[in-house]
């Protein structure tokens, strides 16, 4: 439909949104989703987002990930804010994350 779409939203809630409605074809209907991904040039002033809103993403996904494999957030929930900030560092950078490490400065 020519709109961007939120990044911080799961895209699975993103589609349900989009493709609902009484005037909308079936959700089948509008399989393969086409999306336009852009890495520069974002539209500014629709889209919005921090570094604290990509921080709060990825300690939301994290915590999801730990209930499905745990059954409970809470190995995520009982991080340091150093080791918080040692995960958002290395997923920016792409590096791994090595044991008893010092985090990025």
């Amino acid at each position: 439909r020519g709109e961007p779409l939120r990044w911080q939203v799961p895209v699975g809630v993103l589609f349900d949104l989009l493709t609902s409605g009484d005037d909308q074809p079936g959700n089948g209907d509008m399989l393969p989703w086409q999306l336009t991904v852009r890495f520069q040039a974002r539209p500014t002033d629709q889209l919005r987002g921090s570094v604290d809103d990509a921080k709060a993403l990825v300690r939301s996904a994290l915590k999801e990930s730990a209930f499905l494999r745990c059954g409970s957030a809470q190995p995520v929930m009982d991080l340091s804010p150093l080791d918080d900030a040692r995960i958002f560092e290395a997923l920016c950078s792409a590096s791994p994350i090595e044991a008893g490490s010092p985090a990025p400065a």
